[in-house]
């Protein structure tokens, strides 16, 4: 369900972060609060790459669930 948002692909100069690692470190980064800097070294990602990982993976599914339940009519829209 959330793979696609977060699945990139391989480049001949470099392999992607895998889907499972960049919903792993979003979920420790909430679950903990740790910073960008103290990620790095569990994951071996720079905190820029983390950064371009965390933010945008907390959107995009944040976005689709709320059109999911506008369709649904659980949102009313004032």
């Amino acid at each position: 369900m959330i793979t696609p948002y977060l699945q990139k692909q391989n480049t001949r100069m470099r392999n992607c972060i895998t889907a499972e690692e960049r919903l792993t470190v979003t979920l420790r980064f909430l679950a903990t609060g740790r910073s960008y800097e103290c990620l790095k070294f569990s994951y071996g990602i720079s905190p820029q790459s983390l950064g371009r990982i965390i933010l945008p993976g907390l959107r995009r599914p944040q976005n689709d669930y709320k059109r999911a339940l506008n369709h649904a009519g659980q949102i009313n829209r004032h």
